[in-house]
């Protein structure tokens, strides 16, 4: 109900409860939830929804409307395709750049695990990963969230990797880490240098 809209706009970071997704919650009863919104009053509430997170914050609590401003315009960036994502089945990504290093797989099961590694930037920036969210991936094309250790400042942030090798916008092939706070990195790959796979 929300990870098909999301993955067909290409907002790799929601729709979904992972590490690193933007915690956006609806909790309602489904005996009593109903909608009185109409085309002629289309702000009336609804009934039967408790609470509610946007962005992680309590925006709806016990039926009753906080005063909380989690939300945000969303656009959709040129790293976050339009494409069919597989969700299902064992799906894995390996990529090498310049100052990138990534090898993070997911089983059926389970959540995505494995490494990151990014050593560059104008000030010497490292990010490591420490918790690997929901891998997304489909022919050339995977990302992930996560959490990851930014260095030097060793604070722990999320993070959405981007590994992008058929961009039909004729870029070429790249990789894309978008640090909470508004760092991102960015390098070029060879055709031989990266590896998304999905069954």
């Amino acid at each position: 109900m929300t990870g098909l809209p999301a993955s067909i706009a290409g907002m790799v970071d929601r729709g979904f409860l992972a590490v690193g997704m933007a915690a956006d919650i609806t909790v309602f009863d489904p005996r009593t939830i109903i909608d009185h919104a109409t085309y002629q009053q289309p702000t009336l509430p609804s009934e039967g929804v408790r609470h509610v997170l946007v962005n992680g914050r309590v925006a709806l609590r016990d039926g009753k409307e906080l005063e909380v401003t989690g939300g945000r315009v969303l656009r959709r960036l040129a790293d976050m395709p339009s494409r069919p994502m597989r969700m299902e089945g064992a799906r894995s990504v390996s990529a090498k750049a310049k100052d990138f290093s990534v090898e993070v797989s997911q089983n059926s099961a389970g959540k995505a695990r494995g490494r990151l590694r990014f050593v560059g930037g104008a000030q010497a920036v490292e990010v490591r990963l420490e918790e690997a969210g929901l891998l997304q991936a489909h022919g050339k094309w995977a990302s992930f969230t996560g959490r990851a250790r930014v260095m030097p400042e060793a604070e722990e942030r999320t993070i959405r990797v981007i590994v992008d090798g058929g961009n039909p916008m004729g870029t070429g092939a790249k990789i894309v880490i978008e640090v909470e706070g508004g760092k991102r990195f960015e390098s070029t790959m060879d055709a031989g240098s990266y590896r998304v796979g999905s069954r």
